[in-house]
This record gives structure tokens, C-alpha cells and sequence, in this order.
């Protein structure tokens, strides 16, 4: 069908470096900019819900939880921070990362946050203790992007090395890691929802299908 553009506005007086659409109802929208501020709105309005301020550098990453009640936002400088959208307020800053956060998702069912950055680094988060319970070495070079399963029992991650690994998140053991060809890396990731496939965009203009069963590529 035809796409057509609903809606218009200026989010930031800077330029907007991040995004996220809340997931359950896609009707609230958060951004975040080069003036180091998050502001959240309603599809269709140009008034902000809620803005807020503390970063000391551009924010570069945003995701919401399932229920759109939380939302965690990434910056340039490493630093985390999880906003009360209810209270419209800071709930946590989470310190941790040396460089850029460059991916975030937020756990399916608990309150668990996973972050990648340019330091190579991935930690998980516990939200409610406001700590990094756990952090992968796991790439030689920036990660592009972390993502949980659908059933929250493991986060897939990839790097800007090639490789992209999956990652039991009781155990912190690595369960498969997979190479790409030289010089290529994985941008995205998606799990199937219903079954154990996970689809990879790549930068060798390829998407790969998984097998999560066998943990082997079949497309």
C-alpha cells in the first residue's frame, strides 16, 4: 500500500542522534540528540511528554521495556540512564562502559538491561540493583549490536570483528560463535519469535538465517 508521512516535528535544537518506538502500544516515541537531552512524545503530538536532562554527551542509543514503563538510554560518554516514564523522572544512572554505547535491549521479562559500546565490552544490568551483573569480553573491535531472545534465556552479540556470538545469560557461557567473511559484520539481529531461527543483516549487503536448534547457518 501507499506510505504516506502522519506526522512532523522538531524533536531537539540539535541534531537527533537516537530513537526508539515504544514496542506494546507503537504510540510513544523517545529521541535523544546532540544537546545530550531525551525527550519522549505521543505519535502525533509536538508537545513532549517528558524531557529530560544529565547526560554530559550526545545520547546515541534508546530502547524501552515491553510495558513502556521504563526507558534506558545509552550516551556517547558510556554512561547509562533509566527513566520512570509514569514519574517522569531519572530513575538510575549506570556508569560502566569507557566509550560510546552503540546497542541496548531491554530484557523481555525482568528487569535486565544488555548495552554494547565501542570499548568492545557487553554488560548486562540488573535495573532495580543498579549494577552490572556480568560483562562479556567477548569482541576484538566496537559492537554493533546485542539483542535478547524472546524467551530471555540468551543475548546474542555481534562486533564490528565479524563475529557475533550467543551468550546463555544464567551461565555467562558462550554457546556458539559464528565468523563472517573478512572485512564484513553484522548490523542487526532478529529472533523468530515462534521458533529457534535468528535472522542477521550484514554489511556485505547479505541477510543469514540461523538455526538456534543446531546452531548452524541454513540460508
Amino acid at each position: 500500500g501507499r506510505v504516506a508521512k502522519v506526522h512532523e516535528f522538531v524533536a531537539h535544537p540539535t541534531n537527533v542522534t537516537s530513537l526508539a518506538l515504544g514496542p506494546s502500544s507503537c504510540q510513544v516515541i523517545a529521541t535523544g540528540g546532540e544537546d545530550k537531552r531525551v525527550n519522549v512524545w505521543r505519535v502525533g503530538s509536538s508537545s513532549a511528554v517528558w524531557s529530560f536532562g544529565g547526560h554530559s554527551s550526545a545520547v546515541e542509543k534508546l530502547c524501552f521495556d515491553n510495558e513502556e514503563q521504563t526507558l534506558v538510554s545509552g550516551s556517547q560518554g558510556g554512561a547509562l540512564k533509566v527513566y520512570d516514564l509514569n514519574e517522569g523522572k531519572v530513575l538510575r544512572s549506570l556508569p560502566g562502559h569507557r566509550s560510546n554505547v552503540t546497542c541496548l535491549d531491554y530484557h523481555p521479562f525482568g528487569d535486565f538491561v544488555v548495552s554494547g559500546s565501542m570499548d568492545t565490552n557487553v554488560k548486562i544490568w540488573d535495573v532495580r540493583k543498579k549494577a552490572c551483573i556480568q560483562t562479556y569480553k567477548a569482541h576484538e573491535h566496537a559492537l554493533t549490536e546485542v539483542k535478547f531472545s524472546p524467551d530471555g534465556r540468551w543475548v546474542a552479540t555481534a562486533g564490528k570483528d565479524g563475529s557475533f556470538k550467543l551468550w546463555d545469560l544464567t551461565s555467562s557461557r558462550l554457546l556458539q560463535s559464528f565468523q563472517l567473511p573478512k572485512a564484513s559484520h553484522v548490523c542487526n539481529i532478529c529472533f523468530n519469535p515462534a521458533e529457534l531461527l535468528m535472522a542477521a543483516a550484514t554489511s556485505e549487503r547479505l541477510g543469514r538465517l540461523y538455526d538456534m536448534e543446531g546452531f548452524t547457518g541454513i540460508a
